[in-house]
């Protein structure tokens, strides 16, 4: 089942409706949200999500000032009970990872690879998709590892660790418009770009076994 060529696929997910309606309840109970540090099970820092609303201990800010926060597992997916029936009535899991990818208005992503040993994660939109797109590039270049100090106020800089994908005319392969579920290929390089004026967020599920199985 494992094919590293898969691109993308948009998936027709039961129940989207509802799995909406809460991707979108977590959202607005959450954009205001802070931030903290934490330890993941590797040692590494990680950004990760408060589950509760305003400022707390040792918080780096805002949820919406970074660009890659993790959420908490099990309590993000207690919000979410539509979504765990349909990854249970699939097969699908468990979940390795939650991930909340922001993307600023009008800007870029640096063309990348995600790190993790993970191929495939599931991304739902929560806000601002409709004028971006994610771009997929054809791997004939260099992969380097960066470490990115983001500045998000002043006085707090992101630390984010991923491997940039340097080419300079790199060859596009393939593109869509996160406004549905949607199965990609984190292993091939690819790149958010955002047109619009507001913040482009989605959620990206992880799992500890890739689900090849959906890619047909």
């Amino acid at each position: 089942m494992f094919n590293p060529e898969f691109i993308y696929k948009f998936l027709a997910v039961p129940q989207l409706a509802q799995i909406q309606q809460e991707l979108d309840q977590f959202y607005d109970s959450h954009k205001d949200n802070h931030v903290f540090n934490k330890k993941n099970a590797h040692g590494a820092t990680i950004v990760e999500l408060s589950q509760a609303p305003g400022e707390i201990p040792n918080s780096l800010g805002k949820w919406m000032g970074f660009t890659f926060v993790h959420a908490d597992i099990d309590s993000t997916m207690k919000l979410l009970p539509t979504l765990q029936l349909y990854f249970d009535s699939m097969a699908v899991g468990p979940i390795e990872r939650i991930a909340l990818v922001n993307t600023h208005p009008h800007s870029v992503q640096a063309p990348h690879v995600d790190q993790g040993i993970q191929y495939l994660a599931l991304n739902f939109p929560l806000h601002g998709c409709n004028d971006t797109h994610t771009q997929f590039f054809k791997q004939k270049g260099e992969l380097t590892t960066v470490i990115s100090m983001d500045e998000v106020r002043p006085g707090v800089k992101e630390q984010r660790k991923f491997l940039r994908y340097m080419e300079e005319n790199p060859e596009e392969i393939g593109r869509y418009v996160l406004t549905a579920p949607v199965l990609l290929n984190i292993k091939l390089p690819h790149s958010v770009v955002n047109s619009g004026d507001s913040q482009r967020v989605g959620i990206s599920f992880r799992f500890k076994t890739d689900p090849w199985a959906l890619t047909k």
